[in-house]
């Protein structure tokens, strides 16, 4: 049996060899089994790289260099069996899917948009993803879902663009 220790971060971006170290130096720091990354900003020249760095897979949506994009990495100490890894939403949402000691485990990244005509639709296309998923599987959902239960705890500027939680519910209902 392993234990997992699963992580997510918004890297803000990760274009540089000396923040992709930054980012991976920090996240090995924390014993990561798997690692969620948002708004990597990461492009496929740089795949070498973050495999490197990371010391095992890592799996990209790549953005461009200025927006976008999210990773997952999976530490080498567990060495699953890749079942399938994909582009859900290009940029915003990665499924992968591995077997691990006859468990199928799965790992959903997403980064979800802030312009209120994108974030109707992305949450019905996540709702659908994970509708797809078998019962027998083990899901791990995480990422940046750009939204917010409480401004004052949650954030420590005002983001007008953004709704909350609350209005999400009544949009997607």
């Amino acid at each position: 049996m392993y234990d997992f220790k699963i992580g997510s971060l918004n890297v803000a971006g990760c274009k540089s060899p000396l923040k992709i170290a930054k980012v991976c130096d920090f996240l090995r720091g924390k014993h990561l089994t798997v690692a969620y990354l948002q708004e990597t900003h990461s492009e496929n020249a740089r795949e070498i790289e973050w495999q490197k760095c990371w010391g095992g897979d890592v799996f990209f949506s790549h953005g461009s260099t200025r927006s976008s994009g999210v990773a997952i990495g999976i530490s080498k100490q567990v060495c699953p069996t890749l079942v399938s890894a994909y582009q859900v939403i290009r940029l915003r949402m990665l499924k992968v899917k591995v077997d691990l000691d006859n468990i199928r485990l799965v790992f959903i990244n997403v980064y979800a948009p802030t312009i209120g005509s994108e974030i109707l639709r992305f949450f019905k296309c996540l709702e659908h993803t994970l509708s797809e998923c078998d019962p027998d599987e083990c899901v791990f959902l995480d990422g940046d879902f750009n939204c917010t239960l409480n401004d004052a705890l949650d954030r420590n500027h005002a983001e007008p663009h953004l709704r909350s939680a609350r209005e999400l519910k009544v949009l997607i209902e």
